[in-house]
């Protein structure tokens, strides 16, 4: 596994035009599409709304940390490889893939320095 910098992630996710729900509401959830990259800015503690998918789905949600910010999937059961534990200024690529019916949804945390 070689992370990639934060500078390399920039320049690939640059012409990506699928930031999704910028100003969070104030509820804290976020709502995702089926599209594959995304991006967003995360500034309080947000519960993750996947979508309704029935067969292979990946998502890629791209955020910068900040440290107030805790993520959740509320009511939707996803089988995580590692949680995400946020900190400042780091860039967070969060992996969603819905396999099948059988295993559901697993997601996994990379975090970019």
């Amino acid at each position: 596994y070689n992370p990639a910098t934060k500078k390399y992630v920039d320049e690939k996710t640059a012409s990506i035009d699928t930031t999704i729900n910028n100003n969070l509401p104030s509820n804290g959830a976020l709502t995702l599409t089926t599209n594959k990259f995304q991006t967003t800015t995360l500034a309080t503690p947000t519960e993750i709304q996947l979508p309704e998918v029935t067969e292979y789905t990946e998502i890629h949600l791209f955020f910068t940390g900040v440290s107030s910010v805790t993520i959740g999937t509320g009511t939707t059961n996803v089988k995580w490889e590692n949680q995400p534990t946020i900190e400042d200024n780091k860039t967070y690529e969060l992996i969603f893939t819905y396999i099948n019916d059988t295993i559901g949804w697993v997601a996994k945390t990379v975090v970019y320095n």
